[in-house]
């Protein structure tokens, strides 16, 4: 009875001391993930464990961040063949607005979450993304000097005289 009630009250009585939502806020748990917080919440209350809601919501917020962080990541190397038509000139340009469009994304999804996790799942995303581009980069500079030797070789077929042989 009365552990039941004190309990109760933590939950239903915003003028009690320890009232569970005496620091509720937009940004505490955001709508999306409130459904994962409240059944880790319930876990805790059948097994008798002490709520500690601001650790509950930041490890909330860890993993619904690393979800995304990953969900972007692969799309971008899913998509990275794509820039085959990419030339060097566009590169860069084009490398910059698909990672601030990920981190608007990234941004937009994690609204509302901890700002530290937020920041550190940022910068996560970017230390993943930018190998990706820059394997993408590596292989537009193969193909240029490819481009560039059999170019010369062409040129320097021309050049030399008709009987004269090209150096191996």
């Amino acid at each position: 009875g009365e552990k039941v009630e004190q309990i109760s009250r933590r939950f239903t009585d915003p003028t009690s001391a320890d009232f569970v939502f005496a620091t509720r806020g937009e940004k505490e748990v955001p709508a999306d993930g409130f459904a994962e917080f409240a059944s880790d919440l319930w876990d805790k209350i059948a097994k008798n464990e002490e709520l500690d809601l601001p650790t509950q919501r930041k490890m909330l917020a860890m993993v619904r961040c690393d979800r995304r962080r990953k969900a972007l990541v692969e799309t971008l190397r899913e998509t990275a063949g794509e820039w085959r038509t990419v030339t060097a000139e566009d590169f860069k340009a084009r490398a910059e607005e698909r990672v601030a469009k990920m981190c608007g994304e990234f941004a937009e999804y994690t609204a509302g979450y901890d700002e530290e996790v937020v920041a550190d799942g940022r910068d996560k995303l970017l230390r993943d993304a930018w190998p990706i581009l820059q394997d993408r980069f590596d292989a537009l500079v193969r193909e240029l000097r490819l481009e560039a030797e059999r170019g010369s070789s062409d040129r320097l077929k021309e050049l030399l005289p008709a009987d004269a042989a090209m150096p191996s």
